[in-house]
């Protein structure tokens, strides 16, 4: 591959995006991907937003909140909208038990969608 041989290699989405209010929450989906993924976090939606717009080449996927402070997750995925960038996954929640029991669920399916897994 010539982007290969020029010591270039194109951006591959490998990033997981994991926004939520509670830092508990954050905590352990981190734990639970960083072994397969880039981890990045935001504590609210209008910071995932930001990452999300700066990398969008960069994240494979958003688990994202809906109730948090500053811009739920309903308002992010307007923008996202908006912005024509809703081929993400995006993996919506509204409380700890099904973000936490979801996360558990998709641990194995994450492998099969991993880029090169």
């Amino acid at each position: 591959m010539i982007s290969a041989a020029l010591g270039y290699e194109p951006e591959v989405p490998n990033t997981l995006l994991i926004v939520d209010d509670t830092e508990i929450n954050r905590a352990i989906l981190h734990q639970i991907f960083c072994s397969s993924y880039a981890v990045e976090e935001a504590e609210n939606g209008q910071i995932g937003l930001e990452k999300l717009l700066d990398h969008p080449g960069r994240i494979c996927a958003v688990l994202l909140d809906v109730v948090m402070p500053v811009m739920d997750g309903l308002e992010v995925l307007r923008r996202l909208r908006q912005e024509d960038l809703l081929e993400k996954r995006i993996l919506l929640t509204n409380s700890v038990d099904d973000f936490l029991t979801l996360a558990c669920q998709l641990c194995e399916e994450v492998m099969e969608v991993r880029p090169g897994g």
